[in-house]
């Protein structure tokens, strides 16, 4: 088959991508990429600020001074100090209390500081594909404008293949606008195609992370904080309860001049059972804790179903691409015959490059099955927790193995 004609406009466009993608922009490996951008967005962040506060529960809670005057007369007057009182186990309760406060408040700031680490695999991936796309759709190009030259030839019977000729247009058109754009794309983010985890490593990581690791839902720590506060303000209420010795006081009574009447008296006072507001309080704190206690499972529950719903279309996605590439086997050995085949005729040397062109659509296809697996991977480190947990950590390394996480077993 004479293929002299195999040579049009696309090739051009080919070279045009070719020199964006490889002349204006040096690739990047993503943990490089992954380290700057996670820098970047750490130098946004305002700084950690201590609370400034400071607390240390007293043995006296409350000092009072009172002071009665009999006829405002000096050798009358009567003064009283009073104490209210506080015991070891009080104390400790209030101490427990404020460095649970404090606690609270570095988690929220821990949380405002937090990175958006799927945004940065969402955006290497986009350009990850997009290459992968371009390369395909390279190939494609030269196919088309072979079959637009040949329809824009006049058959021996005088005839124009017109509207076959404009189908073709409108399809060279839009791949030459994707790759464009995609053009774009990889002017500002070129990955390094070569550095990339396989979906053999990805499947290998999950399934061995997915039998070693027991997960908590991203709110545990900070649940377990709340039930920490109810369990204090119940113990306290409880040593507030049980305190015997509720204050003391120390009387003084004038410069009196009678050597027999009294000047300096002592006073205490005793506990001796609960107030009813006490006891409701205590209740209250107890069916407080047991809601929050049950709500925690709920949520614990919840987070393990999404877990196993994200497991499920995980392995789902990689069933897809397996069957796909054993198809794909097949469809290659049909086009090596293909390739062999020499058309002479106008209508089998179309339909020989649309076979060609069917052939790296279906290679397109592949990528996209390809790509959802790594959505659904990327799915699943995000609502297991891991994602945030190790953000600094490259799941997308090819040597990636289950031995970078650390995190403990917690029943």
């Amino acid at each position: 088959m004479n293929r002299a004609f195999m040579v049009s406009k696309g090739l051009y466009t080919v070279v045009f991508i070719l020199f964006l993608m490889t002349g204006s922009k040096a690739q990047i490996s993503f943990a490089d990429y992954l380290s700057s951008e996670i820098e970047n967005i750490q130098a946004t962040f305002p700084a950690v600020e201590a609370s400034g506060l400071s607390y240390k529960a007293p043995l006296v809670r409350r000092w009072d001074f009172r002071m009665d005057t009999d006829e405002f007369l000096l050798e009358r007057q009567e003064y009283e100090i009073r104490g209210n009182l506080s015991t070891r186990a009080i104390r400790k309760y209030q101490n427990k209390l404020y460095e649970g406060y404090e606690k609270e408040l570095r988690l929220e700031q821990i949380k405002t500081r937090q990175i958006d680490v799927q945004a940065i695999y969402d955006r290497y991936l986009q350009s990850y594909f997009a290459q992968k796309e371009t390369t395909i759709n390279q190939a494609i190009i030269p196919y088309i404008n072979d079959q637009i030259l040949m329809l824009k030839k006049v058959d021996v019977n005088g005839e124009l293949s017109l509207y076959d000729y404009l189908e073709k247009e409108r399809q060279l058109d839009l791949i030459e606008w994707d790759l464009s754009k995609k053009g774009k794309l990889l002017e500002s983010l070129l990955p390094a195609m070569d550095q990339m985890i396989s979906i053999e490593g990805i499947e290998g990581f999950v399934e061995s992370v997915n039998l070693k690791l027991r997960l908590q839902y991203p709110d545990f720590f900070s649940d377990q904080l709340d039930i920490e506060r109810i369990e204090d303000e119940y113990n306290l209420e409880v040593a507030q309860a049980s305190q015997v010795l509720d204050f003391f006081r120390v009387n003084y009574n004038g410069p009196h001049t009678d050597p027999f009447e009294e000047r300096l008296s002592v006073g205490v006072a005793t506990n001796f059972r609960r107030s009813e507001k006490r006891e409701l309080d205590l209740v209250e704190l107890q069916l407080e804790k047991k809601l929050e206690e049950e709500q925690m499972v709920q949520r614990q529950l919840k987070f393990k179903e999404d877990v196993s719903e994200a497991l499920l279309q995980f392995r789902t996605s990689v069933e897809l691409y397996y069957s796909f590439v054993k198809l794909f086997e097949s469809l290659e050995e049909q086009q090596a015959i293909i390739d062999a085949q020499n058309p002479v005729t106008k209508r089998d040397i179309l339909k020989w490059l649309d076979l060609k062109i069917d052939y790296q659509k279906n290679r397109e296809k592949m990528v996209q099955y390809e790509k959802e697996v790594f959505e659904a991977y990327l799915d699943w480190l995000n609502v297991s927790g891991i994602l945030d947990q190790y953000y600094s950590v490259d799941f997308l390394s090819p040597v990636l193995s289950a031995d970078v996480l650390l995190m403990p077993v917690v029943d």
